[in-house]
């Protein structure tokens, strides 16, 4: 019995781990589809390039760890006929979720309207 413990107690450890691992913590899926974690520092998003496939919806994440309120626009208007948009102010500390589906492969701009130089880049891919 004990025996049959300790190798329960491994295998709970073992997809807890496996459940803990993956690729930065910048993209990963659910049961509610695949979502994109950008963190808005002091004028820059972390990561500064974010790559995803057209025609998925994903959920956006924007956690702000920076000291002033940020916001993030993916300007796709041109290409894919909207923008996709953060709440226009996300204030030090916050966070706000949006979904996001491009059908048309491409780079788009990620940018905070409230401070210009802070730039990212979207690339849609097939």
């Amino acid at each position: 019995m004990r025996r049959a413990m300790h190798w329960a107690a491994l295998a709970l450890i073992a997809v807890v781990t496996a459940g803990c691992a993956g690729g930065g913590g910048d993209q990963s899926s659910t049961s509610g589809g695949p979502k994109v974690t950008l963190l808005g520092k002091d004028n820059l998003y972390d990561p500064a390039t974010v790559d995803i496939k057209a025609g998925t919806e994903y959920e956006f994440i924007l956690k702000n760890e920076g000291a002033g309120a940020h916001n993030a626009v993916i300007e796709a208007k041109a290409k894919a006929g909207q923008d996709f948009a953060s709440d226009p102010t996300v204030n030090p500390g916050d966070e706000s979720r949006w979904k996001v589906k491009i059908d048309q492969p491409g780079a788009y701009s990620i940018q905070c309207t409230l401070h210009p130089e802070m730039k990212g880049t979207l690339n849609v891919t097939q």
